[in-house]
């Protein structure tokens, strides 16, 4: 509460009683003169009141203490408002643009607005500020007290040639002292792994502007130097990136970029700063409010951590914390009006790209994988006031910039993130036309099918040709690009083909089966198996035109699973039509060579690649197609999903550093294929002569029963498939 204001003092007031009076103590009649006087025959002296000016500063005096009255009661009300502020407000934080916290700070600046009319507030108005005074005083928002202990953490920097480990645990000599070392790299050798990062990774998400991250690593660099505190999102996001460049790290690098001999040490370290990176989003968003750069952090090394295993529980819940931090700071609602004035500047572009970057991600995952997820999604376009991101170069990309995005038909570097959001927002169509009983047993109804496949097709219409057909020398032409960047917009078109195909390949894959037996059913099996086409066939141009080159670390995460998902296709349809004695299934059987060969390439770079290669060959073996000849040599034991085990090769982890060999082409395959039985110079290129899918090839020939084979045992590895 305010203090009392002061007496104002004002002049001596006239005495009362005469001075006879006064001096003899008598009750004087205070009137001139008094009676006291009189009876005594004295003169009175009786001090006169002085009328004219006393009576006006008077009246001045009471006017003045009117207004002071109002402008003190004005004060106590500011000073309230002060308070509320202060608790919405979290020291030494920026506002958040938090849709109802605007709301109820832009109500409470109205009554501050309205107070020099209303001078004194109605006691309904009182009660009511009162209350929104007492509900702001909380909002949620607060951190871990101190009551609460946290893990103290600490940052060192040394080179890689003398630390082989992200983190050190140590005990402390006190609560102040760190319990958690991070080591990090030299800033000579960090800015090498930024520009790795920038030119061969940054563009599969592109959630931020590649011109402010030497910004970025520079003031964490330069915190550490003069020993202050470090921003934890910028921390987040460095570490990420560096697990990022050492991820995809090959053997060109070691030749140009020096750091290191061989591929295998940065592959090792790079699952190391994938752990410290999530231990240190652990401790940093129960202590602290995440940023933007935090959150951006997130997006990288859930990526990062799907490389190794796809998308698994580790990489979902990432996902899913990224959500949450991004509505804590406000992306939903970056273009609220109370956000009118930062519209308009490169950081709010660059917070719409996470956000829908996240959006997306999450549509994404509510087809794709299967378990009791399946068939819902979090983010609901009725919850955000977020415009979708421009498609703009990062050039154009500044404070005070227009709303203006340029055509579809320009290339720019967020091309393939604008189709990205109209391929999910299809999506999000899928689950919101199909209820939750039918997205968790059969999908949607087939007319419903039928439908987003129309939308689908719209989509295929809409890809420019510089997605489709254009190699990166004619885009560099055409459109004045350097030869890096057409390369990235080439490889940006096939990753986005590859996902268009595997999304309409998936959509129609319940009703392809049923296809076989019920014409009803055929165009599904049609559009099915032709998307499984594609698929291949856009993988074989990916390593046709080399864009593979110094980007092959990441390729087998979207590569692999796309490539299983059209191999059992096609085997599929290989079965049936051996069945039906059709003239064309060596054309078929030659697919599956190709299919086959290109997941036996991606084995070594890719665990989930491994996996599914394994999982489709043990299926197919547990069912009488192929002979086990190998299953005595192998060492790592793999569940069968119909029962049983059997062992698989183990996954080399990635230490070899040799890109993907590319299969032989056609011609070559037909030729070797002449007597009925492929060899190991044609579909499988590298594989050993007494190779299980040499053998399952081959037993092809003999003829399959389509009944005796449960595909649904066979796609059940598709559950963990993260087209994203």
């Amino acid at each position: 509460m305010p203090k009392e204001p002061p007496k104002i003092g004002g002049p001596r007031q006239r005495p009362v009683s005469c001075k006879l009076c006064r001096t003899r103590k008598l009750r004087c009649s205070r009137e001139a003169p008094c009676s006291n006087c009189v009876s005594r025959g004295l003169p009175c002296e009786l001090e006169q009141a002085k009328h004219s000016g006393l009576i006006a500063d008077d009246g001045d005096k009471a006017e003045l203490l009117e207004r002071i009255r109002k402008l003190e009661a004005l004060v106590e009300q500011n000073t309230r408002l002060t308070s509320v502020a202060s608790y919405d407000t979290p020291p030494a934080t920026t506002p958040l643009p938090n849709a109802l916290n605007s709301q109820v700070l832009g109500g409470l600046g109205d009554i501050a607005r309205q107070g020099p009319k209303n001078s004194i507030p109605s006691p309904s108005e009182q009660l009511d500020r009162d209350f929104a005074w007492l509900e702001s005083i909380y909002d949620g928002t607060e951190c871990a007290s101190d009551v609460v202990p946290s893990t103290k953490v600490g940052f060192r920097v040394c080179s890689f040639q003398l630390v082989a480990e992200v983190e050190q645990f140590v005990t402390g000599s006190s609560s102040d002292d760190p319990s958690i070392i991070f080591w990090l790299p030299e800033y000579s050798e960090a800015k090498i792994l930024l520009e790795k990062f920038s030119r061969d990774v940054e563009h599969v998400y592109h959630i931020v502007l590649t011109q402010t991250l030497p910004l970025v690593l520079e003031r964490t660099y330069l915190a550490l130097s003069q020993q202050i505190q470090v921003k934890s999102g910028d921390m987040i996001l460095v570490l990420s990136i560096f697990a990022a460049a050492m991820h995809s790290w090959n053997d060109e690098d070691c030749r140009t970029r020096g750091l290191f001999t061989t591929c295998a040490e940065p592959h090792r370290r790079s699952a190391l700063w994938v752990k410290a990176t999530e231990d240190l989003l652990d401790i940093a968003h129960r202590t602290t409010q995440i940023s933007l750069e935090g959150i951006q952090g997130i997006v990288v090394i859930t990526f990062v951590a799907a490389s190794y295993k796809g998308f698994s529980r580790r990489c979902w819940l990432l996902m899913n914390n990224a959500l949450a931090l991004a509505r804590e700071i406000g992306l939903h609602c970056i273009d609220h009006p109370s956000n009118a004035d930062s519209a308009n500047t490169a950081e709010a572009e660059v917070k719409r790209r996470v956000w829908w970057y996240l959006v997306a991600s999450d549509w994404a995952m509510a087809t794709k994988y299967n378990g009791l997820a399946r068939g819902t999604y979090q983010c609901h376009t009725r919850h955000m006031i977020t415009n979708k991101p421009l498609n703009l170069n990062d050039e154009d990309v500044f404070d005070g910039m227009t709303r203006m995005s340029r055509p579809l038909s320009e290339p720019t570097s967020m091309t393939y993130f604008v189709l990205r959001i109209r391929l999910n927002e299809i999506s999000r169509t899928i689950v919101d036309r199909a209820p939750l009983m039918t997205a968790l047993a059969s999908g949607p109804s087939y007319d419903v099918v039928m439908d987003i496949d129309t939308e689908l097709q719209r989509l295929l219409n809409d890809i420019p040709p510089f997605f489709v057909s254009m190699a990166p020398c004619e885009i560099a032409g055409r459109y004045g690009l350097s030869d890096e960047r057409a390369k990235v917009i080439a490889r940006q078109g096939n990753d986005f083909r590859t996902l268009y195909y595997a999304t309409r390949c998936k959509l129609h894959l319940p009703y392809a089966r049923r296809g076989f037996t019920d014409s009803d059913y055929a165009t599904s099996r049609i559009l099915c198996l032709e998307s499984a086409r594609l698929i291949i066939q856009t993988e074989f141009e990916y390593q046709r035109r080399e864009l593979d080159k110094d980007f092959a670390r990441y390729k087998p995460l979207l590569y692999s699973m796309t490539i299983f998902l059209a191999c059992t296709v096609l085997l599929m349809e290989y079965c049936q039509r051996k069945q039906a004695q059709s003239p064309d299934q060596e054309k078929f059987k030659l697919e599956i060579c190709n299919a086959l060969s290109m997941l036996e390439a991606a084995r070594s770079e890719s665990e989930m690649a491994s996996k599914f290669l394994d999982s489709l060959v043990l299926v197919l073996h547990n069912h009488g197609i192929a002979p086990p000849k190998r299953l005595q040599q192998q060492q790592t034991s793999v569940t069968l999903p119909g029962g049983g085990s059997a062992m698989t090769p183990p996954y080399t982890g990635g230490a070899t550093s040799t890109l993907p060999m590319t299969p032989m082409s056609g011609p070559q395959l037909a030729a070797s294929a002449v007597g009925g039985e492929l060899t190991c110079t044609g579909g499988f290129t590298g594989l050993d002569t007494g190779s299980d899918l040499n053998s399952l090839v081959r037993s092809l020939d003999q003829g399959v029963d389509v009944g005796m084979i449960e595909w649904d045992d066979i796609f059940l590895g598709l559950g963990e498939s993260p087209f994203l």
